[in-house]
């Protein structure tokens, strides 16, 4: 016969801090890009010699712009940022001292 063990019950301030987070939480998630997306970043990043964060961080404001200024939907307004940011970050050549 399996013991199962038991899980502390989780205490009111607990479930509170918890419930308040939920909304942040989803919020970041949604706003986090997709997988497709992220590679493309990552690839941009890597043959522009760049940190990812930087790239990452371009991408999203572009897409915010896109998104709020030109009322395309978020999706579309992050597959155009892509673009965007490809053309800020040209890829580096190698061989060449800079």
């Amino acid at each position: 016969m399996a013991v199962r063990k038991l899980q502390p019950r989780e205490t009111d301030e607990q479930r509170r801090a918890r419930e308040r987070a939920a909304p942040v939480l989803r919020a970041r998630k949604a706003q986090a890009p997709t997988s497709d997306h992220n590679d493309e970043l990552e690839a941009i990043a890597e043959s522009a010699g760049v940190p990812f964060a930087d790239v990452y961080e371009a991408w999203s404001e572009r897409a915010g712009i896109r998104q709020y200024d030109a009322g395309v939907t978020r999706l579309q307004a992050e597959r155009d940022a892509v673009d965007d940011v490809r053309a800020m970050y040209p890829t580096r050549r190698k061989g060449l001292a800079i």
